[in-house]
């Protein structure tokens, strides 16, 4: 691919981005986030809690988790989230019903989003498709809890050994371990989320690029909140409410600029394979 193929390719996907209204989808995602946050991390915790046994990895899990959602939300923010979320996971027989009814509704959101950057209309199986959305997301805390203990593992081994090797490989694991379950997740969200073919190189792309600038978008928000205090001054105590809600639009800004990529990858090979196979 030479420059002007490169620019030309950069202007589709800008294009596809605009025309698709992507920003517009994703205050709506936000909105619909925000809504089914505590049911979410209700669900969430009962995972770990269903998966997890020992106490001290469970508080690092529900830590990591909450870190996903705000990495700048404070303290008494995310102590009163946990509280809810307790309580929501102890819910009975109409309770939870209710509890799972908000949480498919919000995968159901994510779901026509998704499918809308494909141009793709509802699938027949939509049910089937939420459930096994639903059983994934339960997975999440699994992954999760996998990245911290193999990173213990490896910083077991470094104490042990006392090497400047080991240290220096723990510190790689302990800091990429969360960046690759974010790359998995994003990857199985282009993959399996269009109710269409999609290959795996392309979501895999697509999936590395939005990690990626999540990460990137993490580093400069605490940036922003640790030397450009702004909100701190206009909002005082209130700063933590517009700051997780800002967050949260900039994460499904990220997820629907990798699902464009991923679309657009898509195309992008078929024609490099159809022009090697003439």
């Amino acid at each position: 691919m030479n420059k002007i193929q490169l620019i030309g390719f950069l202007k589709q996907i800008l294009n596809h981005f605009i025309t698709h209204e992507c920003l517009k989808s994703a205050a709506a995602l936000s909105f619909t986030t925000i809504l089914s946050i505590v049911p979410i991390v209700a669900l969430l915790f009962f995972s770990v809690s269903t998966f997890i046994s020992d106490s001290e990895n469970q508080i690092l899990i529900h830590n990591t988790l909450l870190n996903f959602f705000s990495p700048a939300a404070g303290q008494e923010l995310l102590t009163k989230l946990i509280t809810l979320a307790e309580q929501a996971s102890k819910l009975r027989t109409f309770g939870l019903i209710a509890l799972i009814t908000t949480v498919l509704l919000g995968l159901n959101t994510i779901d026509l989003t998704v499918n809308r950057i494909w141009n793709i209309q509802r699938c027949k199986r939509t049910l089937f498709k939420l459930a096994l959305y639903l059983l994934a997301l339960m997975m999440v805390p699994v992954l999760v809890g996998l990245s911290i203990s193999v990173s213990t593992y490896f910083f077991s081994i470094a104490i042990l050994k006392d090497t400047i090797i080991d240290s220096s490989l723990h510190f790689l694991i302990v800091n990429f371990s969360p960046f690759i379950v974010i790359w998995i997740a994003f990857t199985s969200i282009y993959k399996w989320v269009p109710n269409t073919k999609v290959s795996t190189k392309s979501a895999f792309l697509g999936g590395l690029i939005a990690a990626i600038l999540f990460e990137l978008a993490k580093i400069i928000f605490l940036m922003y909140i640790r030397y450009f205090p702004s909100y701190d001054l206009i909002y005082g105590a209130f700063a933590v409410l517009p700051l997780f809600c800002l967050w949260i639009y900039i994460s499904w800004v990220i997820v629907l600029v990798g699902a464009v990529l991923t679309y657009n990858f898509s195309f992008a090979f078929n024609g490099m394979l159809t022009s090697n196979t003439k």
